[in-house]
């Protein structure tokens, strides 16, 4: 009986409040959770716990591991210089993208690279991001057809080509 007595004599302890910090993290947890079709695939991108991604999902933690918070913003960082590249609309494609083996990471995945590689990680998937970006797949684009951008010519009043463009040679072999 001694314990609930303790328990009933106890103050009450005062409601922390979240720290900036946390709020920020919060924000970028919300903003971040926009680039993944589900949860699951946001938690393997992370690599946290489902407890833990379900905490953060319904009320983020007043004062959040450091580790969580750093993982989250470097996933962010990755996620929104991936998402100048999708042009269709579809954040989803990156939280794919970044869970999904990359041919240009030798079948690694981008989150698997941060994971284990941190902010140096982030630093070389940004630095290659032109080769290993996720792309709009060509049969999704809204690209006009020739008869299409010939007619819309045509209708501004430009002359349609009378002759194709001359073949340029270039050598680019310094771009490798």
């Amino acid at each position: 009986m001694a314990s609930v007595e303790f328990l009933e004599r106890r103050p009450a302890r005062a409601k922390r409040h979240p720290t900036a910090e946390a709020e920020a993290s919060r924000d970028a947890f919300v903003a971040l959770s926009r680039c993944f079709a589900s949860h699951a695939q946001m938690q393997k991108a992370l690599g946290w716990s489902a407890p833990t991604l379900r905490a953060w999902r319904t009320a983020p933690p007043g004062r959040p591991r450091a580790e969580h918070v750093e993982r989250l913003w470097q996933m962010l960082t990755v996620a929104r210089a991936a998402e100048e590249w999708v042009h269709d609309g579809h954040r989803s494609r990156i939280g794919a993208w970044l869970v999904a083996p990359n041919d240009a990471l030798e079948g690694v995945a981008p989150a698997t690279v941060v994971r284990c590689l941190g902010t140096d990680g982030v630093e070389r998937l940004l630095a290659g991001i032109h080769r290993i970006a996720p792309r709009t797949p060509v049969e999704e684009s809204d690209l006009p057809t020739g008869r299409e951008l010939e007619a819309e010519l045509d209708r501004l009043g430009f002359p349609a080509p009378v002759r194709p463009a001359e073949a340029i040679d270039v050598d680019l072999s310094d771009f490798n």
